[in-house]
């Protein structure tokens, strides 16, 4: 009896360890779901900030409140459009600083440093506008929690289709974290206005879908993957829902081992305001904090 007993917990126990090795592979093949939604996460920020500055400042489109902190500014370099050539202007949040809370607190409970160059060729809100941003290395641009902060570069570009509806490419994006690994990462997407609160983006809903093919990176390892957008990612720019997407199911492709990892921003089905996705690999799921 004794020895069925210990054969009974031995046999256990090695299944036990082997679904926990199971898992432990997963987590260690999620690397770019991870980094994907993390450099997605931060440029949509960037996006954020840019869309809320421009449709509240009455010499792009009208004024109206704004997720900026006090300490913010936006400088105009050029605030006309007759001269033909658009209106210039930068936003900056200050140094990083020396110590945590690292940058400035926004609205929309993230943390900014450095500065964002913006130029904007028609007012906000017409049909077929252009505009751009673009952060260089030497503009030290950092979003995040305030504790961990990433610096970002890279250009993005902004067209309006529709009233509601901005096409947004983001090209030679670059994320490093606080110990200098980088992300790389590109991609066409389509943001749509779901529900309008108001001038600024504080309290909009908004959803993106891809546009023309996947979007396209490398992780912090130095692995190439692909990514293309299954169920629309929705962004709620409100209190509890500003750290990433509530919903939305990704496909990512590791180029070099052709793994697919799916990515839902909706593990528990209830488009909780969380910071939380699941990844699921060869039919094994595993949920990550989205940073």
């Amino acid at each position: 009896m004794k020895k069925h007993i210990l054969t009974l917990i031995v046999f256990s126990l090695l299944t036990f360890s082997c679904k926990e090795n199971d898992l432990s592979n997963v987590k260690e093949t999620i690397t770019s779901a991870q980094d994907n939604a993390l450099i997605e996460t931060q440029f949509t920020g960037v996006f954020e900030v840019t869309d809320d500055v421009a449709s509240t400042d009455g010499r792009v489109k009208k004024t109206g409140g704004t997720i900026l902190p006090s300490g913010a500014s936006v400088v105009f370099e050029d605030s006309v459009f007759t001269d033909g050539d658009g209106i210039d202007f930068y936003i900056d949040f200050g140094p990083l600083g020396p110590a945590a809370p690292f940058g400035l607190l926004c609205l929309d409970g993230k943390y900014r440093a450095g500065r964002l160059n913006v130029k904007v060729f028609q007012q906000y809100m017409t049909i077929g506008l252009v505009a751009s941003v673009s952060i260089s290395e030497a503009d030290a641009f950092y979003i995040g929690n305030g504790t961990e902060m990433y610096q970002l570069e890279g250009n993005v570009s902004i067209t309006r289709t529709a009233l509601e509806i901005l096409e947004v490419a983001v090209k030679n994006a670059k994320l490093t974290d606080s110990n200098n690994k980088t992300i790389t990462w590109n991609s066409n997407r389509r943001i749509e206005r779901t529900f309008d609160a108001g001038p600024g983006i504080w309290m909009d809903r908004f959803r993106l879908s891809d546009i023309s093919g996947p979007a396209n990176g490398v992780n912090r390892n130095g692995e190439a993957f692909t990514i293309s957008i299954d169920t629309p990612l929705v962004k709620k720019v409100q209190p509890g829902c500003h750290k990433t997407f509530v919903i939305g199911v990704l496909r990512l492709t590791n180029t070099s081992s052709n793994a697919e990892i799916r990515i839902n921003y909706d593990p528990y089905n209830n488009g909780a305001c969380d910071a939380f996705a699941e990844a699921e690999i060869g039919g094994k799921k595993t949920i990550f904090e989205v940073k």
